[in-house]
């Protein structure tokens, strides 16, 4: 389990979800890809999957961070379960 926290990112000029307190990473941030080639060690949404990658991922990234962005307003904890699959 990690924390989330709401920063900016410097890259992607604006403000972005990321998991903090990962031993041996940094800038691991959740956001928008088609593919696995758009991850660069990152966590891609989509509101499907396949074996060619993720369908509708802008969508599904925006609705989410609606939902984080409110979360981190309310001061809410914010964390993700990273499980094996």
């Amino acid at each position: 389990t990690y924390k989330i926290k709401i920063t900016r990112s410097k890259q992607l000029d604006r403000n972005m979800p990321k998991l903090v307190d990962v031993p041996d990473y940094s800038r691991i941030l959740i956001h928008w890809g088609d593919v696995e080639v758009d991850a660069e060690g990152c966590i891609l949404v989509g509101q499907t999957s396949g074996k060619d990658g993720f369908g509708r991922s802008k969508m599904a990234f925006n609705t989410l961070f609606a939902k984080l962005s409110e979360a981190a307003a309310a001061k809410e904890d914010i964390s993700i379960d990273i499980v094996k699959g």
